[in-house]
C-alpha cells in the first residue's frame, strides 16, 4: 500500500483533532473568520496550519500533539488575519508591491538555498504548497515589510543616549578580560625552594624541568602548567605577586601554610574593551527588535480596532 503524504496526515490529523460535535457539522468550506468581509475559509486555514505541523512535526495521534496542533492553528489564523488587514491597510492607501519585485525575491531566495526552479516545486510539492502560493507569500511578505517601514520603524527610534546607556550597564559584554597563562611548582615542606628558584633564574634548570623534579603538584608531570586563567579569578594573594610581571617572570615564594609555591608566567594577553563606535549598531538593533515588536502589536490592534473581525471557529 503506498504511504500517505506527511502533508495529508497533518491535514487529516488537524480534521480528526476538530471536536465531535464541531466535526459532525464539519464542511471544507466553512468559515473559520471573516475581515472586513473578506473570508478565511476553514480549508485554507488547515492547508497552511497543515504546512506548519508539518514543519513542527506534529503527526502524533496522543491528547498533547492534538493541544499543540490547536495552538498552532490559532496562531495561523491570528496570521493570516494580520496579514488580510496590512493587506487592506495597503490598498486603502495605495501601497502596491510589482510582479518585478517578487520575481527578484523568489530569485534571491532560489540562489540562496541552492535551488533551481524545478528544485523548488518539488519541495513546495512536498509541503503541500506550489509556486504560485509561494508567490503570494512573498508578495505578502514584501508587503508587511513596507508597511512596517511606512507605519512603524519611524516609531521605533532609538536615540544615542539609550545606547550609550546600554554600552555602560553592558560593558562586560563588550570586553574581553586580561588573562595569564601559568606554570606552578608546590614545594614539599622539606626542600628548598629558595635554591631551586635561584636555578631557575640562573638557567641551570628551565622551571618545567624544576617542576618535574621538585613539585608535589598533580600537574609536575606535564611541567607545571596550569593553562590560561582570567586575571580577576585569580587568587587575590597570586594575583599581587604578578603584579607587574611579564612572560617568562617568576613570582615571589608564596606561603600557604606548610607549602611554599613559585608561579611561572606563560603568557599574558592583555584585555580589550571594543569601542562605543564599534559597536553602536549592534547596540542600536537590538534595543530596535522589541520596540519594533511592540510598535506592530500596537499598530495591528488599531487596524483591528477600526476593522470588522468575525472569528467563527
Amino acid at each position: 500500500m503506498r504511504p500517505l503524504n506527511p502533508i495529508l496526515l497533518c491535514l487529516l490529523a488537524a480534521i480528526l483533532a476538530t471536536p465531535a460535535r464541531a466535526a459532525q457539522t464539519y464542511q471544507l468550506n466553512r468559515v473559520a473568520a471573516v475581515v472586513n468581509g473578506e473570508l478565511i475559509t476553514l480549508y485554507d486555514l488547515q492547508i497552511q496550519a497543515s504546512q506548519e505541523f508539518y514543519r513542527q512535526g506534529l503527526t502524533g495521534t496522543d491528547s498533547y500533539a492534538d493541544m499543540q496542533r490547536q495552538y498552532v492553528m490559532r496562531e495561523v489564523l491570528e496570521s493570516m488575519i494580520v496579514n488580510i488587514l496590512i493587506r487592506q491597510e495597503a490598498e486603502r492607501i495605495k501601497v502596491v508591491v510589482e510582479d518585478k519585485e517578487v520575481d527578484n525575491s523568489v530569485r534571491v531566495f532560489m540562489q540562496g538555498n541552492g535551488f533551481s526552479q524545478e528544485e523548488l516545486e518539488n519541495r513546495l510539492l512536498q509541503e503541500g504548497s506550489n509556486l504560485a502560493e509561494f508567490r503570494k507569500k512573498m508578495r505578502d511578505n514584501i508587503l508587511r515589510q513596507r508597511m512596517i517601514s511606512l507605519m512603524i520603524t519611524r516609531k521605533a527610534d532609538i536615540s544615542r543616549s539609550d545606547i550609550e546607556e546600554y554600552y555602560a550597564r553592558h560593558l562586560n559584554r563588550f570586553s574581553t578580560p586580561s588573562k595569564v597563562s601559568l606554570s606552578m611548582i608546590i614545594f614539599a615542606p622539606a626542600s628548598r625552594p629558595e635554591a631551586v628558584r635561584e636555578q631557575i633564574t640562573g638557567g641551570a634548570i628551565s622551571f618545567a624541568e624544576a617542576a618535574r623534579k621538585y613539585s608535589q603538584s598533580p600537574t609536575a608531570s606535564i611541567g607545571g602548567r596550569l593553562g590560561e586563567i582570567p586575571w580577576r579569578d585569580l587568587n587575590p594573594v597570586w594575583r599581587e605577586s604578578l603584579e607587574g610581571l611579564s612572560t617568562g617572570d617568576l613570582s615571589p615564594l608564596l606561603h600557604n601554610g606548610d607549602m611554599t609555591i613559585l608561579l611561572h608566567v606563560d603568557a599574558v594577553q592583555e584585555g580589550t574593551v571594543q569601542s562605543l563606535e564599534e559597536v553602536a549598531e549592534i547596540i542600536e538593533e537590538e534595543l530596535r527588535e522589541p520596540k519594533l515588536r511592540e510598535r506592530f502589536s500596537e499598530y495591528t490592534e488599531q487596524l483591528r480596532s477600526r476593522s470588522m473581525v468575525d472569528v467563527r471557529i
